[in-house]
C-alpha cells in the first residue's frame, strides 16, 4: 500500500498551479493540487466523479453554480459533470480524488 506525506510531496511552482499525480488505477485517480496565492484551476467538468479536500491553506471552491470558501478539512464532492475548480487566498494545497479514472 503507498503511503504520502502530504506536507512532503507539497511542491509549489511560483507561474502556475502545480499537480503531482499520486496513485493512477482504473478506479481512481489521486491527484495533489498545490497553488501560491492568487492561482486558479479555473471552471471545467468531467464525466466522473471529482472528491476535494483541503489540505492546506484557504481558498475558494467553485461546484456548479456555487462558490464557497475553504480551509483544512473542507471536503466538496463534484458529481459527473458538474463544473469545478479552486482558487488559493493564501498558499493553498488541495487533494483531488477522480472516480472512477477518466477514460
Amino acid at each position: 500500500m503507498p503511503l504520502f506525506d502530504l506536507q512532503a510531496q507539497s511542491e509549489f511552482a511560483e507561474d502556475r498551479p502545480r499537480s503531482q499525480l499520486l496513485y493512477d488505477s482504473e478506479a481512481a485517480r489521486v491527484v495533489l493540487f498545490n497553488l501560491r496565492a492568487g492561482q486558479t484551476v479555473p471552471p471545467h467538468s468531467a464525466p466522473v466523479r471529482v472528491m476535494m479536500l483541503v489540505v492546506a491553506g484557504q481558498g475558494q471552491f467553485r461546484t456548479g453554480e456555487d462558490t464557497f470558501r475553504v480551509r483544512p478539512g473542507y471536503l466538496a464532492i463534484c458529481e459527473p459533470n458538474q463544473p469545478h475548480g479552486f482558487s488559493a487566498e493564501e498558499d493553498l494545497t488541495v487533494l483531488a480524488t477522480i472516480a472512477p479514472r477518466p477514460g
